[in-house]
């Protein structure tokens, strides 16, 4: 659980600035995580299923979410070794995101990793 109280500037609908707002966010995370050993464990395979619950203290909107809202995540991807004692790691990862809300966000990502396990 995160809780951040960010400052979000304002206007008055006519260009003239007013004091920033100071509304709590509450992200609860959720969601579980797989790996799939294969070849003595030197090739991982990865699959998820995550959410966060955005929770705010302001009804209006606040950074283009609405309160409350889930933002959803399904992730795969893939990992290998590349030392004999699987200490250093690097492999590609894809994620789907999509939110509950109106209008629907949706977008994905690709990313590299590079990890070290002790």
């Amino acid at each position: 659980m995160v809780n951040m109280i960010p400052n979000v500037q304002q206007t008055d609908g006519g260009g003239f600035l007013l004091p920033p707002a100071r509304a709590r966010v509450t992200l609860l995370s959720f969601g579980a995580h797989g790996i799939l050993p294969l070849k003595q464990g030197r090739i991982e395979l990865l699959a998820g299923a995550r959410g966060v619950r955005v929770f705010t203290s302001n009804d209006n909107e606040f950074l283009f979410y609405n309160a409350p809202r889930t933002i959803w995540q399904i992730n795969g991807g893939g990992r290998i070794a590349l030392d004999k004692r699987r200490h250093f790691g690097v492999g590609p990862a894809v994620r789907f995101s999509r939110d509950g809300g109106r209008p629907t966000q949706e977008w994905v990502s690709l990313t590299g990793d590079f990890g070290f396990r002790f």
